[in-house]
């Protein structure tokens, strides 16, 4: 009798990815990610410009970080002329898209620390013209180091609210909140955002993620702020987006600190659409962010993680802003993660979106800063639930 075939893994399907990547571009993984990235700060005539030169996934470092390093130079250039409005924007643009380079190398490799340090370097010079309000951070996690920035609003009269900001999987702690146009600083709220465990910097670095670990680091960055002058200790939330929302209910179910608890992009209630039935890049990301090379070793790992129980243990209210058509983080998911949130709690399912809600995103940023603001002034009672669908506007 014949036997069945060998199954073959998705992780070796490589030219598969390379040729949709080729004709769809950064819209095979993240429909409508570029309305996302405008709002944190990327250029659209850049970032056309620069997904016209890849070709392939393997192209996307190079290409991202030969931008970078034009916005680099020219950064300098306005540096060296006193000219200091220009330099901090130059160099932020040219901190994300270094970051956006490296993003896509997921291996321990030169390279990779190369482009991080430039991220790094480029991000070191918009402080430079910061007046203050922005400075890196660095945590200790059990020995091993964890990196954030902070951003504080301007014009601060007396202490101020504070949101730790957990990144998704596919993101940094250089990228948001848009360091240009802070929706948060500009509410009064201050911004702690963290390249967790597995992520960005920290990653780079060798610290690899595990769901106890990004937690230990969570609490870690709110005895930071505890600690810090400006900061009301009574008034700290967290928001993740994407991969970051599974971490931070987990967070705010275990921290009595936290008084908000607001989400975007979806909730991963469970791996098994990103790990399993989205593009195998999802999968190949987390498995560097783990430190796991092989993949059914992997998979035994993630069939532990997901969200079962944590709603129960949230008090604090909840926001979950969801896609209808959001193939990573199902709306099935979100709306089982909202039934079982016993505490104040808030969803908004966006019709025709996808994961990234790169056609509300910015409506929605600013949206959420309202609602984190009426979080943090006690406007939600106990009892308060409301699910509200919105049309693309």
């Amino acid at each position: 009798m014949a036997q069945p075939p060998t199954m073959i893994r998705r992780g070796g399907q490589q030219w598969v990815m390379d040729q949709l990547f080729r004709i769809a571009g950064h819209d095979l993984l993240f429909p409508g990610a570029l309305g996302f990235r405008l709002e944190r700060g990327y250029r659209y005539a850049e970032v056309e410009r620069t997904m016209a030169r890849v070709k392939t996934f393997r192209q996307n470092a190079r290409e991202w970080a030969h931008t970078a390093s034009q916005l680099e130079d020219m950064a300098k250039d306005a540096e060296s002329r006193g000219h200091k409005i220009s330099a901090r924007d130059f160099y932020y643009r040219a901190s994300i898209y270094y970051g956006r380079g490296q993003w896509s190398i997921n291996r321990d490799a030169d390279v990779k620390r190369a482009m991080y340090d430039k991220c790094v370097e480029c991000f070191e010079g918009l402080i430079r013209h910061a007046d203050g309000l922005i400075e890196r951070v660095v945590l200790d996690i059990e020995g091993e180091k964890v990196y954030a920035v902070l951003h504080l609003p301007p014009n601060r009269i007396g202490k101020v609210p504070a949101l730790l900001f957990f990144p998704g999987m596919d993101m940094f702690k250089e990228e948001f909140p848009n360091a240009e146009n802070n929706p948060f600083a500009r509410r009064g709220i201050a911004m702690l955002t963290l390249d967790g465990p597995g992520q960005g910097e920290t990653r780079v670095k060798g610290c690899t993620v595990t769901d106890e670990k990004y937690i230990k680091a969570g609490k870690a960055a709110l005895d930071y702020l505890e600690k810090r002058p400006e900061i009301d200790a009574s008034r700290l939330g967290v928001s993740g987006a994407s991969f970051g929302s599974y971490w931070a209910p987990q967070l705010a179910a275990n921290d009595s600190r936290i008084k908000v608890n607001a989400g975007i992009m979806g909730i991963l209630y469970s791996m098994n659409a990103i790990f399993e039935l989205a593009p195998p890049s999802f999968k190949s990301t987390y498995m560097y962010m783990s430190g796991i090379s092989d993949e059914a070793t992997f998979d035994k790992m993630a069939a532990t993680m997901g969200l079962a129980g944590i709603g129960a243990k949230l008090t604090c209210p909840t926001l979950i802003t969801q896609g209808e058509n959001d193939y990573l983080c199902p709306v099935e998911g979100a709306d089982r993660f909202y039934d079982e949130v016993v505490g104040p709690k808030e969803m908004w399912l966006f019709h025709d979106e996808f994961h990234p809600l790169g056609g509300v995103m910015q409506h929605l940023i600013p949206w959420l800063a309202d609602w984190v603001m009426d979080a943090f002034d006690g406007k939600f009672a106990p009892s308060y639930a409301r699910r509200i669908e919105r049309e693309v506007m």
